[in-house]
């Protein structure tokens, strides 16, 4: 069976209901329910297996062997660009969208709006646990701070710092979480469940671990879900 190139129905697969039901709602009004593009699409989407050799043969009339790579690309493409706009409401497109609009602004000189997008979208990034972004964040405010704030700046630079710190302090408790999440998963799916001394000491030295030991420790959402899958997995392996 040829399996040559098979990105573009790997890509058509990974889509869920909704994501599929946008793009096509959205390229029948651009393209037309006719076009080749959607037959290709809907064949390839009621494959099981690629077989590039059956999709060219269907398409040997509208798709030229020889640019039948140009013709996946084409579609590639235009199912990812779908995908971002699909995705254009949720709260890290909005946040990093929001960072490019600021840095816009700001290089055309309207700092006041700047500062606008600046100040609510640190509120939306917290709210979220957007952390990395966050940090980013602080650290634009810090530029607009040092760059027009003509008072005594230095608590204000002091409070910025505390924010980063803090949220630095959040980025590490999570990455804790799932650096043991991923040591447990490994485990469970090496050794299985509990069955000797030796395996059971090696779950026991991440369930004692002082992140595991107290649920106080998961500071953010991420880590008391990853807190809690840790200690599903290990019950599990009991």
């Amino acid at each position: 069976m040829n399996k040559r190139s098979d990105s573009l129905f790997n890509l058509i697969k990974s889509l869920n209901k909704s994501e599929k039901g946008y793009f096509l709602k959205h390229w029948k009004k651009e393209v037309g329910e006719d076009s080749q593009y959607m037959r290709l699409f809907s064949l390839i989407d009621s494959e099981k297996e690629y077989d590039e050799a059956i999709v060219i043969k269907f398409f040997k009339k509208e798709f030229p062997v020889s640019q039948f790579h140009v013709s996946k690309n084409y579609l590639y493409n235009k199912i990812l660009k779908n995908l971002f706009l699909f995705n254009s409401g949720s709260p890290l497109f909005i946040v990093t969208e929001n960072i490019l609009s600021f840095n816009n602004l700001f290089e055309k000189g309207l700092y006041k709006e700047a500062y606008n997008i600046l100040l609510k979208t640190k509120i939306l990034a917290a709210k979220y646990e957007l952390y990395s972004q966050l940090i980013q964040l602080i650290k634009l405010h810090k530029k607009f701070v040092l760059k027009f704030m003509k008072d005594d700046i230095s608590e204000t630079l002091n409070q910025l710092s505390l924010e980063d710190q803090g949220t630095m302090k959040l980025i590490i408790n999570i990455s804790g979480y799932r650096k043991l999440y991923d040591e447990i998963y490994v485990m469970i799916k090496l050794e299985g469940s509990i069955r000797n001394t030796e395996v059971r000491n090696k779950y026991l030295k991440i369930i004692k671990n002082p992140l595991i030991k107290d649920e106080k420790k998961a500071l953010t959402y991420e880590s008391r879900i990853l807190y809690c899958l840790i200690l599903f997995i290990y019950y599990q392996a009991e």
